[in-house]
């Protein structure tokens, strides 16, 4: 646990809930233990299929953790407008989850509770911005989430506080 912690200070990510870090953690490494046992069951691609979509929900399902960042355009939104953009695809994500335990199933817990910190990871973006991104990638999918935002044109800064559904300060 103290790696998550550890993580979340050193990037300065927030979770977004109001329940513990040690809450946080029990969910990710009861996750990652079902992972682990999903992946020992699978025969072919069928199996693989179904493992990856059921991973795929069950990354996503776990509380967001924000990087404190947004688009300029979306710091200008009231927050109920913002979309939160997670820059790592699910079902990407999922993939990877499972060739990362296929390739070394005796990969650390701790390893794998980083990379789904990782892959929680979301920014507050417009509906707009939150398409750009995944078009891009889908044609170029090997460029990093930096990229595919500077090929669309987003461009993010600090996140302004603001109470649901009303518009920023400073705006």
């Amino acid at each position: 646990m103290s790696r998550l912690l550890e993580l979340l200070r050193q990037e300065g990510l927030k979770l977004d809930g109001k329940r513990s870090i040690r809450d946080h953690h029990a969910e990710r490494i009861s996750l990652i233990t079902m992972a682990r046992a999903m992946v020992q069951t699978i025969k072919d691609d069928v199996d693989r299929k179904i493992v990856i979509g059921m991973l795929t929900d069950g990354i996503f399902q776990r509380e967001q953790i924000s990087t404190g960042l947004a688009s300029v355009e979306a710091n200008r939104l009231p927050a109920i407008k913002q979309t939160k953009e997670h820059f790592y695809g699910r079902r990407q994500s999922a993939v990877q989850l499972v060739d990362m335990l296929t390739t070394n199933p005796s990969i650390d817990d701790e390893t794998l509770v980083s990379f789904l910190v990782e892959r929680s990871q979301v920014h507050h973006v417009t509906k707009a911005q939150n398409m750009a991104p995944r078009k891009y990638t889908m044609s170029n999918p090997n460029v990093t989430w930096q990229e595919a935002y500077a090929a669309c044109g987003v461009v993010l800064e600090k996140r302004v506080g603001q109470k649901r559904g009303r518009k920023p300060k400073h705006v």
